[in-house]
């Protein structure tokens, strides 16, 4: 293992991230995926909590871009389990995918 990089366990776990030029820790994460190994990839962009308590997940992308494989199965889990999680390149896209409104010319972020 690198001198910059280090993993330990604590009570909530494997923690690993990698100490900066000024010897601070940054902290990596592990993604808990139901019936999935640990995976150090895919967690979307954008997350939070919508008004009606159920989680969002926004994967944000250049437009042309596609989302990973791991981005894709992060996604797929957050829906399957009543959240909301979308693909979006701009913030009209993120209003439609959130709450239903901003600009109908665009395409709803579903491009998972």
């Amino acid at each position: 293992m690198s001198r910059r990089v280090a993993g330990w366990h604590g009570s909530r776990g494997l923690t690993a991230g990698m100490f900066d030029r000024t010897g601070r820790f940054l902290r990596f994460y592990l993604l808990h995926l139901a019936g999935k190994p640990l995976a150090g990839k895919g967690k979307a962009d954008l997350e939070g909590q919508l008004p009606d308590g159920r989680y969002f997940a926004l994967e944000v992308k250049r437009p042309g871009e596609k989302p990973t494989p791991e981005q894709v199965a992060f996604l797929t889990t957050v829906r399957s389990n009543n959240g909301l999680a979308a693909v979006i390149v701009d913030y009209d896209e993120a209003q439609m995918a959130l709450f239903g409104v901003g600009n109908e010319n665009q395409n709803n972020a579903n491009r998972t």
